[in-house]
């Protein structure tokens, strides 16, 4: 079962194989500093941080089909925004990050890379 999907990405570089290769690397790097960074400003409860990084990384999600994730971000990014539930965005973070690193495991496998 696949975590992600490329068919957006294939779209977008008109299936220019070599582009979506890079793109998936990018995103693979980006996305565990991105998941560092969120961690990071949590326990220093630096929210508005976390929520912005939060949002940025919601994009990506949503341009690499992963579905499951989305609404884990938007949780924490919207939480972080308001300042409230703190141990849920720990929760929620927590299962963002399982789930990512898996994703991003497969890319890996996926694209070589």
């Amino acid at each position: 079962m696949s975590l992600y999907s490329d068919d957006f990405m294939m779209q977008m570089m008109d299936g220019n194989l070599s582009e979506v290769n890079t793109i998936a690397k990018m995103f693979v790097d980006l996305g565990s500093q991105m998941l560092e960074d969120i961690r990071q400003n949590i326990d220093t409860k630096d929210w508005k941080s976390a929520g912005a990084t939060a949002h940025k990384l919601k994009s990506s999600l949503k341009m690499w089909r992963m579905e499951e994730l989305i609404p884990l971000s938007e949780f924490i990014e919207h939480n972080c925004e308001n300042i409230s539930s703190h141990g849920e965005i720990v929760v929620k973070f927590d299962i963002l990050n399982t789930g990512l690193n898996a994703a991003l495991d497969q890319m890996r496998n996926d694209f070589n890379l």
